[in-house]
């Protein structure tokens, strides 16, 4: 039995099985009544339990990889002449494409933007039936801006009633309209609370005001 070898291995079957429950995760839909999707016979909480679950795995396995080929790593981190240089050209390029992972990410920026808003617009379509976003009315006599059409900084920790100092928003009118459409959205909730107790992403939820405002 060789521990290094079984390492290897298990990394790359867990490996594997992520891509997959990567993929029904990622297709699996999201909002109010979604929690009945199954796929393969399995419910799509079930599938994000199991992805989690095998991300864990994966993390381990490839903490304990790492320990059994640290020499190897150290060896990318020197230079001709056999001196450890952290900051080499490999290791640069190496922090710059996780960077822009993370950040691209982070802030929805091609190609993942793309791929965040192509979820996303697969569980708007059947949540509002295909409305368009209606016009924001301003008051003349408040200097309140519209909702802007992109969701503020740091919107998914503020409430509807927080937004409503700043922006010009009907609360009244937007707590209905949304439960009428199956979205429970108490005003003094965050963004966020509203997303996880209706099972949708932040940014749908503020798409969600977008449209019945």
């Amino acid at each position: 039995m060789a521990p290094r070898r079984i390492t290897s291995l298990t990394a790359l079957l867990i490996f594997i099985a992520l891509a997959v429950t990567s993929i029904f995760t990622y297709l699996a839909p999201r909002g109010p009544g979604s929690s009945d999707w199954t796929a393969l016979g399995i419910t799509k909480h079930k599938w994000m339990a199991l992805h989690t679950d095998l991300g864990i795995i994966f993390l381990v396995a490839c903490v304990v990889h790492i320990l059994y080929n640290i020499k190897p790593i150290a060896a990318y981190l020197k230079d001709q002449l056999g001196k450890v240089k952290v900051f080499n050209a490999n290791f640069n390029i190496a922090i710059v494409i996780t960077l822009w992972a993370i950040i691209s990410s982070l802030f929805s920026l091609p190609p993942f933007g793309a791929i965040q808003d192509f979820k996303e617009d697969r569980g708007n379509r059947g949540r509002h039936h295909g409305r368009e976003p209606a016009a924001v009315q301003t008051d003349p006599e408040e200097s309140k801006e519209p909702l802007p059409p992109k969701p503020p900084l740091f919107y998914s920790g503020r409430s509807l009633n927080r937004l409503a100092g700043k922006y010009d928003i009907d609360i009244p009118k937007v707590y209905a309209e949304l439960k009428a459409i199956g979205i429970e959205a108490p005003p003094d909730w965050t963004f966020r609370q509203i997303a996880e107790q209706n099972d949708m992403e932040t940014k749908s939820v503020y798409e969600a005001v977008l449209q019945v405002q």
